[in-house]
């Protein structure tokens, strides 16, 4: 009898478990999340564009994404954080992560990739400076495409040979003036156009097609990375890169993996309409840095069985600078609503001021 009672009584644990589970993995109901049982806990948890912060440090958005990701690099020879976002703005971050310098990132010019200058028409912005201020170019060559082919060759050859410092624009916005190809020579700028006729492909100077353009020349900046999930702080993963870029100095760093953020609960709110087991839903995390603890909720996607789609990245910088600087940088980027989501963009997560 009582073998019998113990039989009826497993099978019934057995059915509410799986009717548990299964309303838990394949409905939008929420039956066994934390957040149900520590309800009032978890309501102070405020999103990511809200900020945060603990005793002594604060979370707070840099840079909004538009329909690109926010880049971040290193200036590891100045210690200086640049965050920028084509058709948006640059930010100037020092290794304190305060914001120094700030200037919009517009259509028509150009901030040839990993360098620390930005070209507009007219002038020149060198964030290497303590103070950044726009310079004038001292001289431009060659805008209306009066000189020869050998008369260029022997100018851009002598143009190389004296700079200290030489940059290239993009082909296509000056497609019938050739490219732009910036030299600094004494601590002036000057602005040359290619013959029209070159062709050219630059990642950084360093990448080219056209054997009579010389490499650039300036200090590449470096990429953070977050280790765990693959990313460099421009979103392209290793085994994006053609072999002959996984070498460039900017990349072939080493890193060291961050394991801070934890997620503590979530809290599904409706169901995917592109997946017939997917759920939308907050999650709800706490980051640790140096013994404190800032918590914070974001969107993310629950799949079946457990299986979750995120969207917060940590970068971290190599680890030959770490040292150098303890500001941590988020980014977040909703996909499944990439240009609508309120907390797309970077974050810095600092001490606070004293």
């Amino acid at each position: 009898m009582k073998l019998r009672v113990f039989v009826i009584l497993g099978v019934l644990v057995f059915f509410v478990a799986l009717i548990i589970f299964l309303l838990q993995s394949f409905t939008f109901y929420n039956i066994t999340t934390a957040k149900l049982f520590k309800s009032s806990e978890f309501e102070e948890y405020p999103f990511m564009e809200e900020g945060t912060s603990s005793k002594n440090y604060i979370m707070k958005r840099m840079s909004f994404s538009n329909n690109r990701l926010p880049t971040i690099v290193y200036n590891t020879e100045k210690n200086f954080f640049l965050v920028y976002n084509y058709h948006d703005k640059v930010l100037k971050i020092n290794a304190e992560g305060e914001e120094i310098f700030s200037t919009p990132l517009l259509p028509g010019m150009e901030f040839p990739e990993y360098s620390s200058f930005l070209f507009t028409q007219n002038e020149v912005y060198d964030f290497t400076q303590d103070i950044v201020e726009p310079e004038y170019f001292k001289e431009v060559i060659n805008k209306n495409q009066e000189l020869s082919l050998d008369k260029w060759q022997q100018v851009y050859t002598k143009l190389y040979k004296d700079s200290s410092e030489v940059l290239y624009g993009e082909s296509l916005p000056h497609p019938q003036s050739g490219f732009l190809i910036y030299c600094k020579i004494n601590g002036s700028w000057i602005k040359l156009y290619s013959p029209k006729n070159k062709k050219h492909y630059i990642r950084g100077g360093h990448v080219h097609k056209d054997r009579d353009i010389l490499p650039a020349k300036f200090t590449p900046l470096v990429l953070l990375k977050d280790i765990k999930n693959n990313k460099y702080s421009n979103d392209w993963s290793i085994d994006d890169f053609d072999e002959g870029r996984k070498n460039l100095s900017y990349y072939n760093q080493k890193y060291r993996e961050k394991d801070n953020i934890s997620v503590m609960s979530y809290w599904k709110t409706g169901q995917l309409e592109t997946a017939p087991f997917g759920f939308d839903a907050i999650e709800y995390y706490n980051l640790t840095i140096d013994g404190e603890t800032l918590k914070f909720k974001e969107s993310a996607i629950k799949g079946i069985l457990g299986n979750w789609i995120r969207y917060i990245d940590q970068y971290a910088l190599p680890i030959d600078y770490e040292k150098k600087s303890n500001v941590l940088f988020l980014r977040y980027s909703y996909l499944s609503n990439m240009n609508f989501d309120r907390s797309k963009g970077v974050y810095i997560i600092k001490k606070k001021k004293n």
